[in-house]
């Protein structure tokens, strides 16, 4: 049961990223979605969303490591897959302060 669990989330990890990266779906991002109409004028919709996507891609590396440690226990395959969940987390707060919250 864990290992289809983990392939589901690693497929819907790719279907959103995909979407993300198109610049569709963008009510995947919730604080862009709590700003009001005039507030989100000043954002970089298609910039916010291609950094959110690549962090999601990051995730579902994690997730298909995680169902590859299911068929294949390793300690160093958990602790990769927890590492890149770190990793996209902290790419994502960096891409945040450099590039000014994906303002224009």
């Amino acid at each position: 049961m864990g290992k289809l669990i983990f392939f589901l989330i690693t497929v819907l990890f790719i279907s959103i990223a995909t979407k993300l990266y198109k610049g569709q779906w963008s009510w995947f991002i919730p604080e862009y979605n709590m700003l009001p109409e005039d507030k989100k004028k000043e954002y970089n919709k298609n910039k916010l969303c291609r950094a959110y996507s690549y962090c999601m891609i990051i995730c579902a590396l994690a997730t298909f490591l995680l169902l590859l440690n299911e068929f294949f226990p390793s300690n160093i395959l958990f602790a990769i897959s927890c590492g890149l969940f770190v990793i996209s987390m902290f790419f994502l707060i960096f891409w945040m302060l450099i590039n000014n919250g994906g303002k224009k």
